[in-house]
């Protein structure tokens, strides 16, 4: 037996989220399993907990639904997975408590700038396209989209309303030393400590000087973008 305890906090904006649903469930290839569903009390505070007779280590998760700054007809879903090492085997008093802290279910907005100059032969880029997305898992959301400007320079910025932090990222499709049918595109990951979150500014994450003519990882051709 795999036994799994489980505590948290839910805020909505500055008031604790009393009566919101939470169901702790086995993430399964085909299907889910529910191992145990509450509703968060006057605090907002929950316990589930759950257990599966099982060989291999069980892969939990717990699903949040709620309505905070949603008017929607169905709720809004937050999926937490938890982290195989806080399950245990055999009997349920063996069980560890896995405390996930305390979450804003309100999205925080989360903005982020990028800014840099790029180059080809050592000349300015000029009308190099640019998009700045949030790197999703199924698919990207664009953010922001811009040419550089006669000197190469370029800014992008962006944001989003989400719980986790965002992932993001900017695409760069040039023609520098290319003559194919679709445009070379060059993707630079921004780091996490560059994203501004609520009411802080989003700290400028440079670049600097980028010389198309090289070769960089990950680069490739997008006809479609």
């Amino acid at each position: 037996m795999n036994p799994l305890l489980l505590r948290w906090t839910t805020w909505h904006h500055r008031l604790k989220a009393s009566g919101v649903l939470v169901k702790m469930y086995e993430d399964g290839s085909i299907y889910d399993s529910k191992l145990d569903s509450v509703k968060t009390s006057s605090d907002g505070t929950f316990r589930v907990s759950g257990s599966r007779n099982k060989i291999r280590t069980i892969d939990p998760k717990v699903n949040i639904y709620h309505k905070c700054n949603y008017n929607g007809l169905c709720s809004k879903k937050v999926s937490i997975n938890i982290p195989k090492s806080s399950v245990v085997s055999g009997s349920s008093n063996n069980a560890r408590n896995y405390d996930i802290g305390t979450m804003n279910l309100a999205n925080s907005k989360q903005t982020v700038t990028v800014i840099g100059k790029l180059t080809c032969n050592g000349q300015p880029a000029k009308d190099v396209r640019i998009k700045l997305f949030e790197d999703g898992t199924i698919y990207d959301t664009k953010m922001d989209s811009i040419k550089t400007i006669a000197d190469g320079t370029f800014r992008v910025s962006g944001s989003q309303r989400k719980i986790r932090k965002i992932d993001p990222k900017i695409n760069i499709y040039h023609r520098c030393n290319h003559s194919g049918l679709c445009p070379k595109r060059v993707t630079i990951h921004v780091p996490k400590n560059a994203i501004g979150k609520g009411s802080k500014d989003a700290q400028l994450f440079d670049i600097g000087v980028l010389n198309l003519a090289n070769r960089y990882p990950g680069e490739g051709t997008d006809c479609i973008h």
